[in-house]
């Protein structure tokens, strides 16, 4: 892995925890994170960025993870940013509660590989 890919995942990675951390304290209650209006902000922007760092990967990192739905990672940005107000609550939950923690596990074993293959 190059070292851009390296930055690129080590951030990614960063933002899975930050969406983490953004639901400490609300556990499995839709309607609290509903309500919060700086958490799902701050969760949207998260993804939002995460979409765009798929951009900077390399195309031979994204071809070693074909079961990694990257272009749907990316049309997920897209659509935060150009379609916000359409936005539903209920699927962006989803994604965060579901989709984010298991990106992030295949984050940590993409670096792993990584310390592998340079150890």
């Amino acid at each position: 892995m190059n070292d851009k890919d390296y930055r690129t995942v080590s951030k990614m990675i960063e933002y899975c925890d930050n969406v983490a951390s953004f639901f400490d304290g609300l556990g499995d209650n839709f309607e609290a994170y509903r309500v919060d209006v700086r958490t799902r902000y701050a969760c949207d922007m998260c993804v939002i960025r995460m979409g765009e760092l798929v951009g900077r990967l390399s195309d031979e990192l994204k071809a070693r993870r074909p079961s990694v739905p990257w272009a749907q990672i990316r049309a997920a940005s897209e659509y935060l940013t150009r379609d916000y107000d359409a936005a539903e609550p209920e699927l962006i939950w989803e994604t965060l509660r579901q989709d984010v923690p298991a990106l992030r596990g295949v984050l940590l074993e993409i670096l792993a590989e990584n310390e592998l293959d340079a150890g």
